[in-house]
This record gives structure tokens, C-alpha cells and sequence, in this order.
């Protein structure tokens, strides 16, 4: 014998037959409802970390330490690009009389000089 229970995930379930017509916009509007919250709470997550990640002296996407040489942003005429050096990781011997690697970053928005020959990330 069927059972005569309404599903209880169905909102228009609990109303009365009148307003059944209206129960897909009330599921609609809920849904919209909570799918906003969830955009807005994403939204809120991403500008938190875009603020830390710019809070850095040189912000970056690397694995590597850098130390920042000059900010090309506290320049007379300002541009959008920073000097930095990359700092070897532990255990790294640095070899003077080895020509340093230099490479421009456009997408990370610095300019680092490495000579411990690892290979740049992209």
C-alpha cells in the first residue's frame, strides 16, 4: 500500500492545496536564497586573502623566500613592478663567479635574481 507522507525535502508540501501551484517558485526562491549566501561567502574568503597576500613586502606565488631590493610602486613615477632577490634555501652554496639567473615575472608582478640555477616556477 503506497504511503500517503510527503517528502520532506519538498516545500510545497506542507502547504495547502491553493497555494501548491506556488510551491516550484518557493523552491526556486529558497535555492536562490541560499546560492547567494554561498557566492557572497566565497566572495568574503577571496577578498580576505587577496588583502594577506598583498600585506606581504613582496607578494608572491612562489616557494621561495625573497627579500625585497626596491619597490618600483615608491618610485617617482610609479610603475607596477618590484625588485626582489631570491633567498637560496638551506643548505644551497652560492657560487660567485656563476652568472646569476634574472628573470622578469610579468604575471607575479616582480623581477627576482637567482644563482643557485633552480628552475624558475611558472
Amino acid at each position: 500500500m503506497p504511503s500517503k507522507e510527503t517528502h520532506p525535502s519538498s516545500i510545497g508540501a506542507s502547504f495547502a492545496s491553493p497555494f501548491a501551484m506556488f510551491a516550484p517558485a518557493m523552491e526556486f526562491m529558497v535555492d536562490t536564497a541560499q546560492r547567494s549566501i554561498l557566492f557572497w561567502d566565497v566572495m568574503r574568503q577571496r577578498g580576505n586573502q587577496y588583502r594577506e597576500h598583498m600585506a606581504q613586502t613582496a607578494p608572491h606565488v612562489l616557494e621561495y623566500e625573497v627579500e625585497l631590493i626596491m619597490d618600483g610602486r615608491k618610485l617617482e613615477r610609479a610603475v607596477n613592478y618590484m625588485l626582489a632577490r631570491v633567498v637560496p634555501p638551506a643548505g644551497v652554496e652560492i657560487d660567485a663567479a656563476e652568472r646569476a639567473h634574472h628573470t622578469v615575472q610579468h604575471r607575479l608582478h616582480f623581477s627576482s635574481s637567482a644563482d643557485f640555477g633552480t628552475t624558475t616556477q611558472s
